[in-house]
């Protein structure tokens, strides 16, 4: 069960990104009804740009750091643009540090004496959650 709550997590953020959640413009205004100073923006849009560096440095799972990239921009109702990157940049990002971390465990599955199947398991875990975001943005592109 714990598996399938992680898939769905990561369709949602790739929904979310793609789907235009994440405005195209900065209004003044919060999702949440509320009347956002400009300082309250920028506060936001600085946090935002600093999950989405977060993200770049990170080697593995950039899971969390997109996830709370796309809240703070959602809270500042800012684009992606805004922190100068894009839907694709985020993907590839997102994509990459699955790739990464498949990468780490099957390392240690292969380093490890004696039973890697723990190892495994999160190796063949982080490749299915690549496969399926590439899938789902390819599908989507399709009907497109």
């Amino acid at each position: 069960m714990k598996k399938y709550i992680k898939i769905i997590t990561i369709f949602a953020i790739a929904l979310f990104i793609c789907s235009g959640c994440v405005t195209t413009n900065l209004k003044t205004s919060s999702p949440y009804g509320t009347e956002l100073s400009q300082s309250e923006i920028d506060s936001n849009l600085a946090e935002a740009k600093g999950w989405l560096e977060q993200a770049q440095r990170n080697n593995g799972d950039r899971e969390k750091d997109i996830l709370y990239m796309t809240e703070a921009l959602e809270k500042a109702d800012a684009s992606l643009e805004d922190i100068g990157t894009t839907a694709e940049k985020v993907i590839e990002l997102l994509i990459a540090g699955y790739e990464a971390e498949a990468a780490f465990w099957l390392r240690l599955a292969i380093e490890k004496t004696g039973d890697s199947t723990e190892e495994l398991g999160y190796c063949v875990e982080a490749l299915s959650k690549a496969i399926y975001v590439t899938e789902y943005l390819a599908a989507r592109q399709a009907g497109e």
